[in-house]
């Protein structure tokens, strides 16, 4: 992957024109971390290097290990008050010119961003030479000359990154991790536009990979691919979609409880939870966990309201295909791991970072007996009667289980909870005022059992993909031997942000702790100054400033923010703020 590395000569600011804080003249855009980026696709779109290079994609530039920045951010702003303006305070410099009441925040210079820039092979060299000419970014003036130094690299290289793969085993899936870096969305055609999608729908992963893929092999492999959606993740495993005959425990209102029969709450049925192990034997004091997406607000360039996925947010899913498809796609992602995808894309939203979490080895199938089971659609499923018209009926699925486990008139329908969803889908090529698909709706419920009660073999469908359009991630189905009982899910637990289960390398872990020491010790500073301020007054006419210094205090305010950091040079920096502080007072007067 090839990106433009910027080293900031001077200060960068910008004006309003682009996303800024209120109640400045001129700023940096920051993230909800306070981390600051800057957004080279909007500098740039009247540029002469989107003129000379069609089709070029340049992402937001970050800062210089920014993977080991956010690990340590989000840490930081959970565990220190305003920690996100403090982390803010470390990348910018604030001014107030008082003359003429106006303020002015600026990127301090010395530093290092990356931005992702994807074209042809054939237009680099155009777009190498047009980027070194780029030296000033944002306003000149008030002091700040927006002058940098832009080079065309290798991101690759730069970062040393590796993905290793066995050549003695054969692949047959890879889980990848999606880390949303921006608000992103997805909007089902002809629904409630105002509301995005509550996860990553398979096909727009593989349309986004496409129209990365320029001129390259891979790109024809796959629509061949299947791509699950992926669903929110914590801890790096995909939870799952909610049945939808998951209902609100009357005694609690924070409890859910699994059963096959009327009563659910509608506006739960898009929430995520854990589902493995729950429906074993034994099973009478197991607890789930379930948790929902977290949405915000996002303004359009053109001033609408829309519906996101927050950023910090971590996705996961499957892709499966040939071992030598999964081994080139995993290769590719190694080497461009960011990328943006949904709806807003054009506007800069959308960018996520891309991870293989893991391969898949083909594995042999054992045989799984059960007599009753339970199958849920991880999605919704598109299924075909006799003649050839969607099927909707829970009678339709039953024929496809039966089918796909070799298990035909064996099995009945013990219990049913599916719903209808109608698809304007634009991948299916309808209209509105056209043909619609009716699907089994996500999160529609199954029980099954055997006629006979004798145990069958599920391992086909324990966990496959069935009906039609199973490559854009329609159709998949997990089954669980189940009991007649009642399946209680535990409390709502919020979204894990900025997951570390992408690879992250061992100078972003550096750059990241560094970051974090200089923040916190900028704090320390700024409270030891404050305490001399306070007791300057107290060492007025003394004589000699230095006789006492709070040691007691000072060690507390060391053990908040660096229990590492030697009292005795907080000391020093104590007697120096109030000299400082003393001139300044006798300066001023």
């Amino acid at each position: 992957m090839y990106g433009i590395k910027i080293k900031t000569i001077g200060e960068i600011a910008f004006e309003s024109r682009i996303k800024l804080s209120a109640g400045y003249r001129c700023d940096i855009p920051v993230d909800q971390l306070g981390i600051p980026y800057l957004p080279l696709a909007e500098i740039l779109r009247d540029s002469a290097l989107c003129e000379a290079v069609p089709g070029i994609r340049v992402g937001f530039a970050r800062p210089d290990g920014y993977l080991g920045i956010i690990r340590e951010a989000e840490q930081l702003v959970r565990r220190i008050p305003n920690g996100a303006e403090e982390i803010r305070a470390h990348y910018t410099n604030d001014r107030f010119f008082k003359d003429r009441g106006i303020r002015i925040r600026s990127l301090k210079s010395g530093q290092t961003f990356y931005a992702p820039l994807h074209c042809r092979e054939k237009d680099l060299k155009t777009a190498e030479e047009l980027i070194r000419g780029i030296t000033r970014i944002g306003i000149s003036g008030e002091e700040i000359t927006g002058e940098v130094t832009c080079s065309l690299c290798d991101m690759e290289k730069e970062y040393g990154r590796e993905q290793a793969s066995s050549k003695l085993l054969s692949y047959r899936s890879l889980r990848y991790s999606l880390l949303l870096l921006t608000p992103t969305c997805f909007y089902a055609p002809f629904e409630d536009e105002e509301k995005t999608l509550k996860y990553v729908p398979g096909a727009d992963l593989r349309k986004a990979l496409l129209g990365y893929m320029t001129d390259d092999i891979l790109a024809k492999s796959l629509p061949e691919m299947r791509f699950s959606n992926a669903y929110i993740s914590r801890h790096g495993k995909r939870l799952l979609p909610v049945p939808l005959c998951a209902s609100v425990v009357k005694l609690d209102k924070e409890q859910l409880r699994y059963r096959l029969a009327p009563g659910k709450d509608p506006d739960r049925v898009e929430q995520d939870l854990q589902m493995k192990g729950a429906f074993s034997e034994g099973f009478e004091g197991h607890f789930m966990q379930y948790t929902t997406p977290e949405a915000e607000r996002i303004t359009s360039r053109s001033g609408m309201l829309y519906d996101a996925l927050s950023q910090g947010q971590t996705f996961a899913g499957k892709i499966y295909g040939t071992d030598a498809q999964i081994r080139s796609l995993a290769e590719w992602i190694r080497r461009n791991p960011r990328i943006n995808i949904g709806d807003l894309t054009g506007e800069g939203f959308g960018e996520v970072y891309i991870s293989v979490s893991g391969m898949d080895e083909d594995a042999i199938s054992t045989e799984h007996l059960a007599s009753c089971f339970d199958v849920c659609c991880l999605s919704h499923t598109l299924l075909l009667n006799e003649e050839g018209m969607p099927g909707c009926r829970a009678e339709d699925l039953l024929d496809e289980l039966e089918y796909r486990a070799g298990l035909a008139g064996r099995l009945e329908i013990a219990g049913k909870y599916t719903e209808v969803y109608t698809d304007y889908s634009a991948r299916c090529g309808l209209e509105k005022d056209g043909p619609v698909t009716r699907k089994l709706k996500m999160g529609s419920v199954l029980r099954v059992r055997t006629k006979d009660g004798r145990g069958a073999d599920i391992s086909p469908i324990l966990h496959t993909f069935i009906g039609e359009d199973t490559a854009d991630g329609y159709g998949e189905i997990m089954a669980y031997p189940a009991r007649d009982r009642y399946y209680r899910i535990t409390h709502e637990e919020i979204p894990c942000k900025y997951e570390t289960d992408i690879p992250i390398a061992v100078r972003d872990l550096h750059i990241g702790a560094r970051m974090v020491h200089d923040v916190l010790t900028a704090i320390l500073k700024s409270r030891v100054r404050g305490l001399a301020i306070t007791d300057l007054g107290e060492y007025s006419g003394s004589g000699n400033i230095g006789d006492y210094t709070p040691a007691e205090l000072l060690s507390v305010l060391g053990g908040i923010y660096d229990p590492n950091l030697d009292v005795k040079v907080m000391e020093e920096w104590y007697r120096e703020y109030l000299k400082e502080d003393e001139e300044y007072a006798w300066n001023k007067s």
